[in-house]
């Protein structure tokens, strides 16, 4: 068990298209928010370590706040923002610096007056000294005196971040046992991701909502449970790609793609009630080929009759023999159920990633599957595998020597898989064979 320090959170809040996303990017020295001339993109609490003159903090975007919704999406977003603001040590206010002070400015700074000094009032879009005076109108927020930035240019940002540092409290201590591991959460537009991640979390994370494409950016949500890190990623449905060639949804689905790059484990629902699709394929075929280990998870399992497990699982196996090796986790995540049982997955696949065999081990294993089923010839003669090593982990590596290694073919390749797969626990993780001449 090691002992840490608990990161404090700092949040940017504002009214819409203030540049919240754009200085979250700027911060972060990386695009993670999705960063478009339409107001609105971001809805969810989007969360990201990072760190500034050896100071780390987690910063977290949130939606443009609207303080009187007109529907039931600028609802979510305003309790979204509501609660990054209660559980922040410092909240970043952002304003515009070309629209002045606004009546929605006047309302968020009701919001944040109980925050008290832990509010820094940044005004945006000030790229240069010229226009710094106008930045004063907004001591009229009764907010303190602004600090004039853009986060487009980077302007004054390391004054920012100087100011956001100073803010800290004294620095909490946690324990921790392992180090954090990250899932992204992959699927077809509202197949239940979302409230997924909600129900793993015990409360609304996220914003759910019955009208497809909800989620538009990936969002980043801690999790701690049982001494375990986890960080779950939260991604949009992935379309067919002649749906999405332009526009914020073609960027969502690209940050979707990277978003499991970055992660170890992947959990890709799929609609039970609808049962797999050329589109579920598609994405279990982007884990596999990713080397990411991969989790099935058939939600929406209480809407289904007239099927059991068994038969399910079938109808996955014939529908994607590919992802054999992937575990098959029944979830109801409206309800609550099965949902602990994706974690407790997920922590076992990444160890199963991580599984480290003996050489000695190996090569007894190899004798006795070649005396079984030899590989063919090559050109009359024979093909020998001399020895194997595990060469590499998170995928689980192996190599072969052997004297023809072109002389091996893929149905060969496939008995070697699946012994391996039989003999030794690497349920959940694509493995890598590859054949070097000896």
């Amino acid at each position: 068990m090691t002992e840490e320090y608990k990161l404090p959170t700092v949040t940017i809040v504002g009214r819409p298209n203030v540049g919240k996303s754009t200085l979250f990017n700027r911060i972060l020295r990386r695009r993670v928010a999705i960063v478009s001339p339409d107001s609105g993109i971001t809805r969810d609490r989007n969360y990201s370590p990072t760190n500034w003159e050896g100071e780390e903090f987690l910063l977290v975007d949130t939606g443009g706040i609207i303080p009187h919704p007109q529907d039931q999406i600028e609802a979510s977003v305003r309790n979204q923002a509501q609660f990054a603001i209660e559980e922040s040590e410092v909240v970043v206010f952002l304003v515009d610096n070309r629209t002045g002070p606004t009546d929605l400015d006047f309302q968020i700074a009701k919001l944040l007056f109980k925050k008290g000094d832990k509010v820094i009032l940044a005004v945006n879009k000030v790229d240069n000294p010229n226009e710094e005076p106008e930045s004063y109108q907004f001591m009229k927020l009764g907010m303190g005196e602004p600090l004039p930035v853009s986060a487009t240019t980077g302007r004054n940002i390391a004054l920012l971040l100087d100011r956001i540092v100073r803010s800290f409290p004294p620095r909490g201590k946690i324990r921790r046992e392992e180090e954090e591991l990250r899932i992204a959460i992959l699927g077809r537009p509202n197949v239940g991701k979302s409230s997924l991640v909600n129900a793993l979390c015990g409360e609304e994370r996220v914003i759910v909502d019955s009208k497809p494409g909800t989620t538009r950016d990936a969002v980043d949500t801690l999790l701690y449970k049982d001494g375990q890190t986890f960080i779950l990623v939260d991604t949009a449905g992935l379309r067919k790609r002649w749906k999405v060639a332009t526009g914020v949804e073609y960027y969502s689905t690209l940050r979707a793609f990277r978003s499991l790059q970055r992660a170890q484990v992947a959990l890709v629902l799929v609609d039970a009630y609808q049962g797999i699709t050329s589109q579920d394929l598609k994405i279990f075929s982007l884990v596999a080929s990713s080397y990411k280990g991969l989790i099935v998870v058939a939600n929406k399992w209480d809407l289904v009759s007239g099927r059991g497990k068994d038969d399910f699982e079938l109808h996955l196996r014939e529908r994607a023999p590919g992802v054999a090796f992937a575990p098959l986790v029944f979830t109801s995540a409206t309800k609550g159920i099965g949902v602990t049982e994706c974690l407790d997955w997920a922590k076992r696949v990444q160890e199963n990633r991580r599984r480290k065999l003996a050489t000695g081990f190996l090569n007894r294993r190899l004798k006795e599957w070649v005396r079984t089923n030899p590989p063919p010839s090559h050109k009359g003669k024979e093909v020998k595998l001399l020895y194997l090593v595990q060469t590499d982990l998170e995928p689980p590596s192996f190599t072969f020597f052997c004297n023809y290694p072109q002389a091996i073919g893929k149905n060969y390749i496939t008995y070697l898989n699946h012994q391996i797969r039989k003999d030794f626990d690497f349920q959940g993780t694509p493995i890598r064979l590859k054949f070097r001449h000896k």
